[in-house]
């Protein structure tokens, strides 16, 4: 997700969201709610990002080959912020709010401690931000912070235990 990505790798965000550069660069170009729905929540969490430049090269002898990289600006500065510049957290953060907002999202999403790197108010933001999506898909979520499992009905919880040599799932 720090890389160039070629632009045509864009229909569908990838699993591990590295193609989160040309998925946003079709939605800017296409859904521009959706695209700036996305923006905003980002915004939430990222008080000082500004926009997503979505920075085009081309590569290749003839600059056959175009590609695309998640570079920002913020609010403060004209400097053109790169990837690197983000704290793992947040480009985690943009990869989840990314998915979850999008204007159709996959039938199921599965995902291992989205919370990890996150300050507290923004996993409170992501929690809100699953719940809501809830209603369009399914999501399931292996989590280890109070603070994330504390946003869902105990009826949507599973804990998992390790009994025998083999896991075990229990509803509370």
């Amino acid at each position: 997700m720090r890389g160039w990505e070629i632009i045509e790798d864009n229909k569908t965000l990838r699993a591990d969201a590295s193609n989160i550069a040309p998925f946003l660069l079709r939605l800017r170009e296409e859904c521009e709610d959706e695209y700036q729905n996305i923006l905003n929540v980002c915004q939430i969490v990222i008080p000082y990002l500004k926009d997503f430049l979505l920075k085009k090269k081309t590569f290749g002898k003839a600059g056959e080959i175009k590609k695309v990289n998640l570079s920002w600006k913020t609010k403060y500065s004209d400097f053109p912020m790169q990837p690197y510049h983000l704290s793992d957290g947040s480009i985690r953060f943009i990869c989840f709010a990314t998915a979850l907002l999008q204007l159709d999202p996959p039938f199921t999403l599965i995902t291992n401690e989205p919370e990890l790197g996150l300050h507290p108010e923004a996993i409170h933001i992501l929690g809100e931000l699953i719940r809501a999506t809830t209603q369009r898909t399914q999501i399931i979520i292996a989590a280890q912070s109070p603070l994330l499992v504390d946003m869902f009905n105990i009826e949507n919880i599973v804990v998992v235990t390790r009994e025998n040599n083999q896991s075990v799932f229990k509803r509370k």
